[in-house]
């Protein structure tokens, strides 16, 4: 199992979207290891969210090459994230609970290069 962090704010002052990526959560004390990239556009900035690329999720070395797998992804909004102001209206309201699941079926896999 391996899980990305990604968290996306806007820059009044320079007017630029910041995409933030970690392996851990974020906190308050710092953002410890990130990649970060700025945005001029927010649709920009989405997609670079949709797309990833390059993520090891698995030791090659474990993996038969020439079986099927399948990959189970799992999107979900963590409000604890969210600005103090948003936070207060999440408690006890469904609508902030969002989470999508999605299963990928992997043909063989190609060599690393």
């Amino acid at each position: 199992e391996t899980t990305r962090y990604l968290r996306l704010s806007y820059q009044p002052l320079t007017r630029r979207w910041r995409l933030n990526i970690s392996p851990v959560p974020f906190t308050n004390s710092g953002l410890g290891v990130v990649l970060g990239q700025t945005f001029d556009e927010y649709d920009d900035a989405m997609a670079a969210i949709q797309r990833f690329s390059r993520w090891k999720i698995a030791e090659g070395g474990v993996m038969d090459a020439d079986a099927v797998h399948t990959v189970h992804f799992r999107f979900r909004l963590d409000t604890s994230q969210l600005p103090r102001p948003f936070q207060i209206g999440t408690v006890g309201r469904s609508g902030w609970n969002l989470l999508v699941s999605r299963s990928q079926r992997v043909g063989a896999l190609e060599p690393a290069k």
